[in-house]
């Protein structure tokens, strides 16, 4: 029996199995192929979605502090000013509430990220809500909306320095566009399929609401070439809330947050020791008690300075000899104490 004899007969006595190990192939190669596809498609679908809300941005500065909105002027290329904070939202009429939505604090610059989308007029009693959270609401173009936030949102209520009472804003608006779900109604920087509540205000009206007028929290650009070190060119000591101001003994370096950087802290440590001066940092801290005796002051605020060695500690005490008496908080603090000194 020739080769080719024997190998037709065994295909035909064994076709059973041949043909369902071909069924198998077939199957897991139009399975493979498909999961291929959808793939490719799944993922071609988010791309678009994101390019969809993005628009022209390709970098987004969002910081947990506010700067000079004119600093989006002095970078290169298209940079957008905006505010970006979390809120409520209420329908004046039905009483109708949606929480997390998107507050944004925009202006022309932003609507100029998303080409060939219309930028609505807002005046400073105006929002342009997207289709979701006009949905969400069951409101159309004007109607009444109050939106709710927190005017010190940089401090946290449950911390020591935060405001517990009258730290929420309520802003009365009237819808002024509803946008559709796509381009700068969809605009987020959060990497989510789910469409987000946004609400769009005018820049300078969310700028009076927070009591940061000429201030923003967020920058939206392209991607020009040196953008990175042409913001840290310039940057200002304001920018960052930080403050020098002079003092009898040279000069203080301070910050409007509960406390100093530890980042900012070290650069201002590191300056002082290149330019040959003497630096000392100073934490000052609320004080539940100062006690003497039998005696006491309740809530009081003291300082404490850590010296870097003995003769730099030396250095600053003959400072405080050189001023030859005490300052009114230490005179009252030993007064009523009955001491004749207060170490602090």
């Amino acid at each position: 029996m020739s080769p080719r004899r024997l190998l037709l007969r065994s295909l035909q006595y064994h076709k059973g199995i041949h043909i369902a190990v071909a069924l198998g192939v077939a199957v897991g190669a139009a399975t493979l192929a498909g999961a291929f596809i959808v793939g490719d498609s799944v993922r071609e679908s988010l791309r678009n979605l994101t390019l969809d809300r993005l628009g022209r941005i390709d970098e987004a500065l969002v910081a947990d502090r506010y700067f000079r909105a004119a600093l989006a002027g002095e970078l290169p290329g298209e940079t957008a000013p905006a505010i970006l904070i979390r809120g409520s939202a209420e329908a004046a009429d039905t009483g109708a509430r949606a929480s997390q939505v998107n507050l944004q604090g925009v202006d022309e610059h932003f609507w100029a990220m998303f080409p060939g989308s219309e930028a609505p007029e807002l005046g400073l009693r105006d929002v342009a809500v997207n289709q979701s959270l006009a949905h969400e609401l069951g409101v159309e173009a004007g109607a009444a909306l109050l939106l709710r936030f927190q005017t010190d949102t940089l401090v946290p209520s449950e911390s020591v320095m935060g405001r517990k009472t009258e730290n929420v804003r309520t802003l009365r608006v009237t819808v002024k566009a509803v946008l559709p779900d796509r381009g700068p109604g969809r605009f987020g920087l959060q990497p989510s399929q789910q469409l987000p509540l946004n609400a769009f205000l005018s820049l300078t009206a969310l700028q009076r609401a927070l009591e940061q007028q000429g201030k923003a929290n967020a920058l939206l650009a392209t991607a020009p070439e040196g953008l990175d070190a042409t913001l840290r060119e310039k940057l200002e000591l304001v920018d960052l809330e930080l403050d020098i101001e002079p003092i009898e003994v040279g000069v203080r370096l301070q910050t409007g947050r509960i406390v100093l950087e530890p980042a900012a802290a070290d650069a201002a440590l590191a300056a002082a020791q290149q330019s040959g001066l003497d630096a000392t940092p100073v934490l000052t801290y609320l004080a539940n008690t100062i006690r003497d005796a039998e005696r006491q002051i309740p809530l009081l605020h003291g300082d404490r300075a850590r010296r870097r060695n003995a003769r730099r500690a030396s250095r600053s005490r003959r400072r405080r000899a050189a001023l030859g008496r005490p300052n009114r908080a230490e005179q009252w603090a030993a007064k009523d104490l009955g001491a004749s000194s207060a170490i602090w």
